[in-house]
């Protein structure tokens, strides 16, 4: 149990909007253009990845371009579908964040997608949800790394022990325990093992509260 709160710092996508769908779309749509058969464990190596991490898999399988290209591709295939379609939030998100705000809990967003990416998302959300915003192109090393999570604290004036992070994928998991995060896991694309280094909501966020996040993570 947490001695103290001062901060939850989100993941977004996966765990506060479905927007990993669009990932995988941009991805399939590039390895279309170049030909080249993507296997599942490409497809898995996208999902909470950065974009560096991204243009990394890319690649390896066979597709063609500057890193700078394939990441400027994926970013633009991205936007159009988050511009495309209404956003799908993850059950019971934004309510958990709208009550952490009411409890005088600050609360951040730590993304790999890159800030015109973000900046989309937050605007379609009803209320002011985040009080700082760390992306992708915000940081010289993506989750896994602690990276971003560590500039969100900064940023927040808060001590990274004192914060929880939530993430849905194995590599925000990763970045929020390198930070000194505590942890809680919502699975969502990928399913993730119990574990005594994280808190485990298979179930995810929905009826999930104040009280769940202070009494509930390990």
């Amino acid at each position: 149990m947490l001695t103290a709160l001062t901060a939850v710092l989100f993941d977004m996508d996966g765990t506060i909007t479905d927007t990993e769908a669009h990932y995988v779309h941009a991805f399939d749509r590039l390895a279309a253009a170049a030909e080249v058969r993507l296997t599942k464990a490409h497809h898995q190596a996208v999902v909470g990845a950065s974009f560096e991490s991204m243009a990394e898999t890319a690649e390896r399988a066979g597709i063609a371009g500057t890193r700078r290209e394939i990441i400027a591709a994926i970013e633009a295939a991205v936007l159009d579908g988050i511009r495309g379609s209404e956003p799908v939030w993850q059950p019971g998100a934004l309510e958990l964040v709208a009550q952490l705000r009411a409890a005088g809990v600050a609360t951040a967003l730590v993304t790999m997608s890159y800030r015109s990416l973000a900046d989309e998302v937050v605007a379609r959300i009803p209320f002011e949800a985040f009080d700082v915003i760390v992306t992708g192109d915000e940081v010289e090393r993506g989750k896994p790394h602690p990276d971003a999570y560590l500039r969100a604290a900064e940023r927040l004036g808060v001590d990274i022990a004192d914060c929880v992070v939530i993430e849905d994928s194995a590599t925000g998991v990763a970045a929020g325990l390198a930070a000194g995060a505590r942890v809680i896991a919502v699975p969502f694309y990928l399913p993730l093992p119990e574990s005594d280094d994280y808190t485990l909501w298979p179930d995810g966020l929905a009826r999930r509260g104040v009280n769940d996040v202070v009494h509930g993570v390990r």
